[in-house]
């Protein structure tokens, strides 16, 4: 009778909470960078009034491409720790 918590006593890495952290840090420091001054406030808050329906699109669809490769980069990751 094996017990599984003896089995590998090496800690996992959690890939995704990792690469998830490092989003999080990045999306605060990209708001702060703009919130801290009312120039650059001003020139997001034009950028996204002129955008328009395939702007948005755009935009879009690049936040679901980026979501998508962090997913396959981290199932990849997480196939190599299960291969190791």
């Amino acid at each position: 009778m094996s017990n599984d918590l003896t089995a590998d006593p090496r800690p996992h890495v959690r890939a995704g909470s990792i690469a998830w952290g490092l989003i999080v840090i990045v999306a605060a420091s990209a708001v702060l960078w703009v919130a801290y001054d009312p120039a650059r406030r001003a020139a997001v808050t034009d950028w996204v009034l002129s955008l328009t329906a395939g702007g948005f699109v755009l935009v879009g669809v690049l936040v679901l491409g980026g979501i998508l490769l962090l997913a396959g980069i981290l199932a990849a990751i997480r196939r190599a720790q299960r291969r190791s």
